[in-house]
């Protein structure tokens, strides 16, 4: 009840995703469909664990790699 917008829904989505799959730091997850990588971003800053993100869309695997390296979390997000 208390979500305003679309950037609160998906970070709730993504907190509610992380704890029912009991994702942990020594995990490495398949982020499958990444999109641009904002799951897979939220894994890495929140949790730390490992994760390969694989997408269709060529455009959107470089924005994920953009976003990783701007983080600095290429070292724990790979994306193909």
């Amino acid at each position: 009840p208390h979500t305003r917008s679309l950037t609160e829904a998906l970070g709730n989505l993504n907190e509610l995703l992380a704890q029912t799959a009991g994702i942990k730091p020594i995990d490495h997850v398949l982020d499958v469909g990444c999109g641009v990588g904002g799951s897979s971003l939220f894994l890495g800053k929140t949790i730390g664990c490992r994760v390969t993100g694989i997408n269709l869309s060529a455009r959107q695997v470089a924005q994920a790699q953009h976003h990783a390296q701007r983080e600095g979390l290429a070292d724990l997000l790979h994306f193909e």
